[in-house]
């Protein structure tokens, strides 16, 4: 099945009983989000793909991992690699042990994480390589309402910027730094921060710091 407005194109199966719920939430939320970047709309009609088989959406998922040199881990259930959004549909997600108490919530909010990737690559435009993975990812959980509270910062700011894939509790640690930014500094800062490459490698390392000083006082 097919949905479509001005801003969306949605594929799903006709038996996905939770697509008008996601629906009404994709369409409410976005306009935060491109608020946020300063985006009034974007370029094109964003495609989301709602998979209905693990198996589907592996064989989307693996080549263009490996185009990238990385592989596939059974908690991936939804990607922007290919410019649209993939999402495997929630009854698939519960068979997985990963995400196996997946709510209807954490779905929609699985789509608007990959939802901020495009607005924030949207709003970088062509040259949106900024090394940067922790960033994006603290902003895409923040932004999409994920919520990663009460964890602990386990790996150094080298790993994190360095080998964000194998760093140790990296979506913890991307998501309590951008937490911190978002409530200490001026959104105008943030903006900049996203176009401003030099400026965040200089801010990243005192803002890891900030952020591990400020949670690791908070949870004693």
């Amino acid at each position: 099945m097919r949905y479509e407005n001005d801003q969306f194109i949605i594929y799903y199966n006709s038996n996905d009983v939770n697509i008008r719920y996601l629906i009404i939430t994709l369409e409410q939320k976005s306009k935060d989000i491109m608020e946020f970047f300063e985006l009034k709309r974007l370029s094109r009609k964003i495609v989301v793909k709602i998979y209905d088989s693990i198996h589907g959406y592996k064989e989307h998922l693996m080549p263009l991992l490996e185009q990238n040199g990385n592989t596939y881990h059974e908690w991936m259930i939804g990607d922007t690699l290919d410019d649209n959004i993939n999402i495997l549909a929630l009854k698939e997600c519960h068979k997985l042990e990963s995400h196996k108490n997946h709510t209807l919530e954490d779905q929609a909010k699985s789509i608007l994480h990959e939802f901020v990737h495009i607005c924030h690559h949207e709003s970088l435009g062509e040259n949106n390589s900024h090394g940067h993975i922790w960033f994006s990812e603290a902003l895409a959980t923040n932004l999409s309402g994920q919520d990663y509270s009460g964890t602990s910062i386990t790996c150094t700011y080298e790993e994190l910027k360095s080998n964000f894939p194998n760093a140790s509790n990296k979506y913890a640690t991307a998501f309590l730094m951008g937490k911190y930014m978002l409530e200490n500094y001026e959104r105008s800062f943030i903006l900049n921060l996203i176009h401003n490459w030099q400026l965040l490698n200089e801010f990243a390392p005192e803002l890891f710091e900030k952020t591990k000083a400020y949670y690791s006082k908070k949870t004693k």
